[in-house]
Formats: structure tokens, sequence, C-alpha cells
């Protein structure tokens, strides 16, 4: 079967309907944000996320008193990470974004994958699944994931050694802005649509894990 995210997102718009979650309005627009084609456009729309993690996230990071470094925030806390970002990419991108809970796989690995028996158990016990990742969806249909690269390398080093040996995974792969057809041999799988799922399960969506600052 044919990689195909477009259909992927739409499913999990009707998956999250199903499961009596808010209704995720979306329509799609043609305009690319991330066009590697435009190497001088493209690193400064890097340069303007890099920015705003930045300034956002150190202001995040105040909660554990700056006892880690930047990168180290995001470890394992892609929901509320890309919850806190979220209204200040969309000011800069000037669109909406999707908060979009699925998994990713590369080559034949598979990474924090959650599937639609799991996410119905979530809801009906009101305790989310740790094995799930987010990321983020533009109206563009492209990909925006700033925690994949560095939570996998910290917390399965020995796959990430795996990864990384792969012909199929490049460098930029860490940091991920892009349409989702130039992955080549990286493919995000969305389940679920919306911030909806994680209020219905009782999860602090602003809450980070403190699991390493301890």
């Amino acid at each position: 079967m044919n990689y195909d995210y477009e259909k992927e997102f739409f499913n999990a718009i009707n998956n999250s309907e199903d499961l009596g979650l808010e209704k995720v309005l979306f329509s799609k627009k043609n305009s690319i944000l991330f066009d590697k084609n435009n190497e001088e456009k493209f690193k400064e729309v890097i340069s303007g996320i890099g920015e705003i993690m930045e300034v956002q996230l150190k202001n995040y990071i105040g909660n554990f008193n700056d006892k880690e470094d930047l990168s180290r925030a995001l470890v394992a806390n892609c929901t509320p990470i890309h919850y806190k970002l979220k209204p200040y990419l969309e000011e800069y991108f000037n669109q909406k974004l999707f908060f979009t809970t699925g998994y990713v796989s590369i080559g034949n690995q598979t990474f924090h994958k959650m599937d639609l028996k799991r996410a119905k158990e979530c809801l009906q016990k009101k305790e989310i699944e740790s094995n799930h990742h987010v990321w983020l969806t533009t109206e563009s249909m492209e990909i925006i994931d700033l925690t994949f690269g560095i939570t996998t390398m910290m917390l399965n080093q020995n796959q990430f050694k795996e990864v990384l040996s792969n012909e199929l995974f490049k460098p930029w792969m860490a940091l991920i802005s892009i349409h989702p057809n130039d992955l080549k041999g990286m493919e995000y799988h969305p389940l679920l649509i919306g911030e909806n799922f994680y209020e219905n399960c009782g999860f602090e969506l602003s809450s980070l894990s403190k699991v390493l600052y301890s």
C-alpha cells in the first residue's frame, strides 16, 4: 500500500469524531511553507521556528529553574511542547495548525505507536498512554515535529543508532519541518486530530514531564 499522509490525516479526523471528540474543521491550502528547493527561504523559515522555540522554551523551562538545557526540555514532552508552541507558530505562519497524534516509522522500525483501541481505553480510564507521539500538521498538509529526534535519541539510544546508520535517514529529520511526501523513507501516521483527546483523558496539556529533571 502506498503511503498517503493526506488520506491518513482525514481518516484521523473521522477517528476523532467517532470517539466523540470535538469535530475538526479542516480546509486544505495548496501553498507550501517548507520549500526545500528554495534553500534561502527554507533556512529563513527554520530559523524563525528556532527563534520561537528558544524564546518560549526558556520561559517554559523556568519551572525547572533552568536545570537542563533547551534540548533536554524536548525529551518525552511532545504533547506539551507542541501545545505550548502551537499558537506562536500559528501566528508566525498565519495559518491554523492541527494537533496530530499518531506514530512514526522509518524503514521497518516503528516509534511511539498507539492504536485506536488503546486510545479508546485511555478515554474510558481517563489516563493517557505514555507511548504516543504528537506533532503539528499545517493547512498545507506539512509536518512540524519539534521533539522526535531528540526524544528517540535519548530514550532509545541503541535503536536510534540503527536509524542513524540507515541510508534513508538524513540529519534534518531530527527537527521535522517538511511535506510528508518529501520525507523519503520516514513516515508519519496520524491517528487522532485535536487537543480534545488529551483534555478528555485528564491530561494537563501545559505540564512538562519532570522525569528527566530529577
